[in-house]
């Protein structure tokens, strides 16, 4: 291999390396640019406010519910109201 064509052959990797950290640094710009936009505070705005969950919004008031029924067999315990806490 001659003289021209070791030179041919840096100067073609250099334009190689050059066009990839070009791509690289442009992709890494797009990345972080996007993430920004996404989370920013403009992204904290536009969120919708706190809903009360739908279990919660239809349940009756305590008050009008029937009576509870304890087995004889399986009478209520200060443990199984600690359980179900």
């Amino acid at each position: 291999m001659d003289t021209t064509d070791r030179t041919e052959l840096r100067e073609h990797r250099m334009k190689t390396t050059t066009l990839s950290l070009a791509a690289g640094a442009a992709l890494i710009a797009f990345a972080v640019v996007a993430l920004v936009l996404a989370t920013g505070p403009a992204a904290a705005q536009k969120a919708p406010a706190a809903r009360p969950s739908p279990s919660a919004a239809s349940a009756p008031p305590l008050g009008s519910l029937p009576p509870v029924s304890v087995p004889a067999d399986n009478p209520m315990s200060p443990e199984k109201v600690a359980l179900g806490k």
